[in-house]
């Protein structure tokens, strides 16, 4: 799990409005994401996605504090019609632990930082991403999110996810620690129980 200290507040310009924020840093450590396809480093900018763009300064590459996080990040949505995951769909995914190689800067959206900036908790929990683009858009040109964010699960606002940008520092600050089949991970089990859902063929 990446290890985070807050940092110290800085003034900075969005529009011509003076906001304060707050950033982060993340140390040492490691991030995860479930992926179903071949390039661990898939850094988005297809604007599917809550924070990336197609012409964007940067790609994006999502990932979450821990493996419950990417659970619910990539099935929690299809869980709200039916409560069970299928065995064909478990084969689809690897677990991806990324090495946090050198520290690396982040904007902490998860508090304060939301409402200095002028936004609240839409930014992670809205679906208009259009919307949640064009802070992203602002936010990648700023210092303190100079490798990225820190937000809230939606759909599980207790659980943090990270959206890295593919910077210099990111490239070189991370790095794939280790690869698992996600269906062969014991520690999957006792989440499907805590989300009460089945497993099926």
């Amino acid at each position: 799990m990446a290890q985070w200290a807050g940092g110290p507040a800085y003034l900075f310009a969005r529009n011509h409005c003076r906001c304060d924020t707050a950033d982060a840093e993340i140390r040492k450590g490691c991030l995860l994401c479930l992926e179903s396809i071949p390039d661990p480093f898939f850094w988005s900018r297809l604007g599917r996605n809550r924070f990336d763009l197609p012409d964007g300064r940067y790609g994006v590459l999502y990932t979450g504090e821990d493996l419950e996080t990417c659970v619910i990040e990539v099935f929690g949505d299809r869980w709200l019609n039916e409560r069970a995951l299928s065995l064909r769909s478990l084969a689809k995914f690897e677990v991806l632990t990324f090495a946090v190689k050198a520290e690396l800067y982040v904007a902490d959206l998860t508090g304060p930082g939301l409402n200095l900036i002028g936004t609240d908790a839409n930014l992670f929990a809205s679906n208009e991403y259009n919307l949640t683009q064009q802070w992203s858009r602002q936010l990648m040109a700023h210092l303190q999110s100079r490798d990225g964010l820190r937000y809230r699960s939606r759909k599980n606002p207790q659980k943090h996810n990270y959206a890295i940008y593919d910077t210099v520092g990111a490239r070189a600050g991370l790095g794939v620690a280790q690869g698992r089949r996600l269906g062969a991970l014991r520690e999957l089990y006792p989440i499907l129980d805590k989300y009460q859902v089945a497993l099926i063929d």
